[in-house]
């Protein structure tokens, strides 16, 4: 299974929970008009119609509720362990980022006890915990972890 079929499968069971497309895109963080996009290439892929949807309704079809009633427990058990795993990590990961200067330097002390601990990289040729944007505003304060 290609990563782009578990994202389609995952926006699917996305937009039958949250009952529309709009709060389901809301949640994945994307666009309504990507996960419409999404929604039908799932649907030309597999050649079946999973979803009725109306301007103002949106139920499964028979085919969708099958799909939902077998994928749904499946993906749940796929998070589960992945947040499983996370309790392995020793060390916070991922990227910090603020378009808000004034709150990361009204906090720039806590920021720099934290990431002090746990820097793995620069920026600019100086530690990330030097806070990039004082040499290069464009970063607004990307912080990589």
């Amino acid at each position: 299974m290609r990563s782009t079929e578990l994202g389609e499968l995952a926006a699917f069971i996305s937009i039958v929970q949250q009952g529309n497309f709009r709060r389901a895109a809301t949640s994945l963080n994307i666009k309504p008009s990507t996960l419409s996009h999404s929604m039908r290439a799932l649907e030309e892929r597999l050649g079946i119609r999973l979803l009725n949807r109306t301007t103002r309704k949106l139920s499964l079809t028979e085919a969708g509720q099958v799909l939902f009633d077998q994928v749904a427990p499946a993906l749940g058990n796929i998070e589960n362990a992945v947040e499983t795993l996370n309790r392995f990590r020793t060390t916070p990961a991922g990227t910090v980022r603020s378009i808000c200067r004034a709150f990361i330097v009204a906090q720039a002390e806590s920021f720099s006890t934290t990431l002090s601990r746990y820097q793995t990289g620069d920026c600019c040729g100086k530690p990330l915990y030097r806070y990039c944007w004082w040499c290069r505003p464009s970063c607004l304060g990307q912080l990589l972890l």
